[in-house]
C-alpha cells in the first residue's frame, strides 16, 4: 500500500504554496477561509422571474456530431466480422473459399485495411505463422545494412547544415505537395511557419533522404512523435495539416493502427472548426486552405467507408467546387523560397501548375464515392447511378490527361521535372471506377450482370497498365485489387474470358512473388491458394467434358 503514494500526483496550493493532492486546487485551510468570507447571493424577484420565463421557451435541439465512432458499421458488415471470430476454419483453403466467395466482404476491404484486421484473428494467426517461411526466399524491402552510415559525425554535419533541411523540403515537395498539397506555397516561408508544421514536412522529407544512418532515423522518428504528443487535442487548421503529413508517414511504416487513430484526431479537429461547412466568408486564401484539407480527409473517409460498407456517422457538406479558386498563383513559390530550395523560374511555373490541376482531380475524385441509401433501390437504378458516375469520372480524368500534354508541349525541355506517369495517373482512375462497380454490386438485390461486365471490362484495363509499369513502381495495392476481383468473380467466365484469366493470374503470381514481405504475406497466401482451388475446379470439369 505504501507504494501506491507514487501514482499519486501532488499539485501546489496556488494560495499557500503547500503541497496538495491533484483532487484540489487549494488546500483545505484556504478552502475554509474563502468559504468564511463568502457574502450570500440573492436573487432579486425580477432576475427569478426572467429566469422561469425563459425555461418555459422551447428552443430548437442543435444537434452534435458524436465524435466517439468515426463510422457506423453497415448490419451485413458487423454479422459478416462477428461470425468471422467463431467461425473454427479447418485449413487455408477453407478460409480462402469463405473470404472470396461468400460476397460479403468486399474485395477494396480484403486487400486493404480488411486483411490487416482479418490477420489478427487469432485462428488466421495460425495460418500466416505456419507459412513464415516463405518470407525467407524473399529479398528484405527497404535499406540495406551496407547502405546505412553510422557515423556519428555525419549526424551533428546534417543537422547543423542549411543544405540538409533544405533537401527535406525538397522531397516534400516533390513527393506529396505537387499531388496532394494541404497548403498554399505561396505564402509559405519557413521563418514564419507554424513550428509542428515544418517539423512534420522535414519527417516525411527524411523519408525519402537517400543517405540515411540510424541516429538519424531514431532522431526524426522521436521528432515526430514529440510532435505528434504536442498538438493532436489542439485544434487548428495547421495542425490538421501536420497531423496529415504524419499519417501520410504512418502508411508508409504499415502503422495501420495508429494512421487510423491520427484519421479520427483529424475528423474531430475538422468539424470543431466548421471545414466541411461552405462558406464565403472567408478570404479566397482561407478557403482554399480550409477546402484543400478537409477533401483530403473527406476522400480518407469516403474510401475507408463507403467502399468497406459502413456509413459515416455525421453529416458533411459536399465541397463547393464554383466558391474555390484553383489558379496555380496559390502554389507559386516567392522568389526567394525557390532560390533556397534550388528551382529555376520554369521549375517553379511547373510546381505550380501540376499542383493546381492534380488538387483539383484529387479532390473531385473522392466524391465520387458518395453514394445514397441505395438498400430500397432496383438494380437498374442502382446500375444507371454508377455507369453515370464512371461516365463524369472519365470526363474529369481526360481533362487531366490533357492538362499534363499541354505542359509537356509548353515546356520540352523539363519532361524529365514533370514526371508525367501516365500509368500512375490511369491506375488511380481505374482504381475508383472498379469501386464505383464494386460499391453498385454489393448494393444489388440480386447478381447485376451489367456490373459484373463493366467490372471486368475496367480490370482488363487495370491488368494492362500494371504490366506495362515498372516492378519497383507498382503499388501493390493495385495487382491484389485486380486480382481478388477477378478471382470473387470467375463463376462468371465464359471459355474465352477464362483462357484471359488464366494468362493475367500467372502474370500477377509473378509480381507478388517479387513483393512478398510479412505486410503481405496472407493476401499472398489467400491468392496462391484460391488460384490452387481454381486450377482444381478446372481439372476436374475437364475429366466430365
Amino acid at each position: 500500500m505504501k507504494n501506491l503514494i507514487k501514482f499519486v500526483e501532488f499539485n501546489e496550493c496556488f494560495r499557500c504554496k503547500s503541497k496538495i493532492t491533484n483532487r484540489w486546487t487549494i488546500c483545505k485551510s484556504c478552502e475554509k477561509r474563502s468559504e468564511a468570507t463568502k457574502h450570500k447571493h440573492v436573487e432579486s424577484r425580477k432576475s427569478q422571474f426572467i429566469k422561469a420565463e425563459l425555461a418555459e421557451q422551447k428552443y430548437p435541439k442543435i444537434p452534435i456530431t458524436k465524435f466517439s465512432v468515426i463510422y457506423v458499421n453497415d448490419k451485413q458488415d458487423v454479422n459478416f466480422w462477428s461470425k468471422l471470430k467463431f467461425e473454427k476454419f479447418t485449413s487455408i483453403e477453407h478460409l480462402t473459399s469463405y473470404v472470396l466467395k461468400s460476397n460479403k466482404l468486399p474485395i477494396s476491404q480484403l486487400v486493404g485495411e480488411g486483411s490487416w484486421d482479418l490477420g489478427k484473428l487469432p485462428q488466421v494467426q495460425t495460418f500466416i505463422n505456419a507459412n513464415q517461411n516463405l518470407l525467407i526466399y524473399t529479398q528484405q524491402i527497404g535499406v540495406t545494412k551496407e547502405e546505412i552510415i553510422n557515423d556519428d559525425s555525419k549526424f551533428y554535419q546534417y543537422l547543423y547544415s542549411q543544405k540538409f533541411w533544405a533537401k527535406l523540403l525538397y522531397n516534400y515537395i516533390d513527393v506529396l505537395q505537387r499531388y496532394a498539397c494541404l497548403f498554399d506555397l505561396q505564402t509559405f516561408d519557413i521563418n514564419t511557419v507554424h513550428k509542428p508544421l515544418l517539423i512534420a514536412i522535414y519527417c516525411l522529407g527524411y523519408r525519402y533522404f537517400d543517405d540515411k544512418s540510424d541516429k538519424l532515423t531514431d532522431y526524426f522518428n522521436e521528432l515526430a512523435s514529440q510532435n505528434i504528443r504536442r498538438i493532436r487535442f489542439k485544434p487548428s487548421l495547421a495542425n490538421i495539416q501536420a497531423l496529415r503529413i504524419h499519417q501520410v508517414i504512418m502508411n508508409i511504416q504499415d502503422k495501420i493502427s495508429d494512421a487510423r487513430a491520427i484519421l479520427l484526431h483529424m475528423t474531430k479537429m475538422s468539424y470543431m472548426l466548421g471545414l466541411h461547412i461552405n462558406t464565403k466568408r472567408f478570404s479566397q486564401r482561407v478557403i482554399y486552405n480550409r477546402n484543400l484539407v478537409y477533401t483530403k480527409i473527406l476522400k480518407l473517409l469516403l474510401i475507408m467507408t463507403k467502399t468497406y460498407k459502413v456509413d459515416l456517422s455525421f453529416e458533411f457538406d459536399i465541397p463547393d467546387f464554383n466558391i474555390i479558386n484553383y489558379n496555380p498563383e496559390w502554389q507559386l513559390l516567392s522568389p526567394q523560397m525557390a532560390e533556397y530550395l534550388g528551382y529555376t523560374e520554369e521549375e517553379r511555373q511547373i510546381i505550380a501548375q501540376i499542383a493546381a490541376f492534380e488538387n483539383k482531380y484529387q479532390d473531385k475524385l473522392g466524391l465520387y464515392l458518395i453514394f445514397p441509401n441505395m438498400d430500397k433501390y432496383t438494380n437498374e437504378r442502382i446500375e444507371r447511378i454508377c455507369i453515370d458516375k464512371v461516365e463524369r469520372l472519365t470526363i474529369d480524368y481526360n481533362e487531366i490527361m490533357q492538362s499534363y500534354i499541354t505542359l509537356t508541349e509548353k515546356y520540352p525541355d523539363y519532361i524529365d521535372f514533370i514526371d508525367f506517369d501516365k500509368g500512375t495517373l490511369e491506375s488511380s482512375y481505374l482504381e475508383i471506377a472498379i469501386l464505383i462497380f464494386e460499391h453498385g454490386r454489393y448494393k444489388s438485390k440480386a447478381e447485376n450482370p451489367v456490373l459484373i461486365a463493366k467490372t471486368f471490362e475496367f480490370c482488363d484495363e487495370f491488368m494492362r497498365v500494371t504490366l506495362l509499369t515498372k516492378l519497383d513502381n507498382i503499388f501493390e495495392f493495385y495487382p491484389y485489387l485486380i486480382a481478388f476481383t477477378y478471382l470473387s468473380m470467375s463463376k462468371h467466365l465464359n471459355k474465352a474470358q477464362m483462357i484471359k484469366f488464366n494468362a493475367n493470374l500467372k502474370e500477377l503470381a509473378k509480381i507478388f512473388a517479387n513483393k512478398l514481405s510479412s505486410n503481405n504475406l496472407l493476401n499472398y497466401l489467400l491468392f496462391n491458394t484460391a488460384t490452387y482451388l481454381i486450377d482444381k475446379e478446372q481439372s476436374v470439369t475437364k475429366l466430365f467434358d
